[in-house]
């Protein structure tokens, strides 16, 4: 019976062995239909908080200019929580790349402890030096933990634009409030993205 050792790639230079050995990779090889951790966020956002302005959560992720190819994937996982809510205020998520919505919760009336969850593939489809076509599907949820309903969703052949050979996109999470109360407070609990380089031809 022949052995195969399980191994799993670190997301930055080497292979670890179940054995507790170590493969190297050459330095700046891309590990292609593996996905690699790219950013994991490790304390929770700044609150959004007494503002109707849309506003970037201060954890955020950006891709390297000329780092991205047609084939790539993209997963992006994030959970928001609502600390605190005034009245029948609503509140809206959005998850974007380089300023392009690619996914929103309805603006829904938030309650205290209520989260806001998406888990989101994106594949790029076509790469330029100012741009990127991309489909993206997966979930949101914006509402009661253990009750509210994940809501599929599906973005097919969009234009990112400021996001390609020559520019860097940040991936980010926003917030907008209906009302300005500073009982309106949200932040950004985790946010994770993982890259799957396009298998070789």
């Amino acid at each position: 019976m022949t052995y195969v050792p399980k191994v799993h790639f670190d997301g930055q230079d080497k292979f670890v062995v179940e054995s507790g050995g170590e493969l190297n990779v050459k330095s700046g090889a891309v590990m292609r239909g593996v996905a690699a951790l790219q950013y994991a966020s490790i304390a929770p956002s700044a609150e959004v908080e007494n503002t109707i302005t849309e506003t970037a959560f201060d954890e955020d992720y950006t891709i390297a200019a000329g780092s991205t190819e047609v084939g790539d994937v993209f997963r992006i996982r994030g959970v928001a929580r609502v600390i605190d809510n005034n009245s029948t205020d609503t509140l809206t998520l959005r998850l974007r790349i380089a300023g392009t919505d690619i996914i929103a919760t309805a603006a829904v009336d938030v309650a205290d402890n209520d989260v806001g969850y998406f888990d989101v593939l994106v594949t790029v489809q076509v790469v330029s030096a100012t741009t990127c076509t991309v489909v993206a599907s997966g979930v949101q949820a914006l509402g009661v933990p253990g009750t509210v309903t994940a809501k599929p969703f599906v973005l097919a052949g969009s234009t990112v634009t400021n996001w390609g050979t020559d520019n860097p996109a940040t991936i980010d999470v926003t917030a907008q409030w209906s009302v300005a109360h500073a009982d309106n407070e949200v932040r950004l609990e985790q946010l994770v993205v993982e890259k799957i380089a396009k298998l070789a031809a």
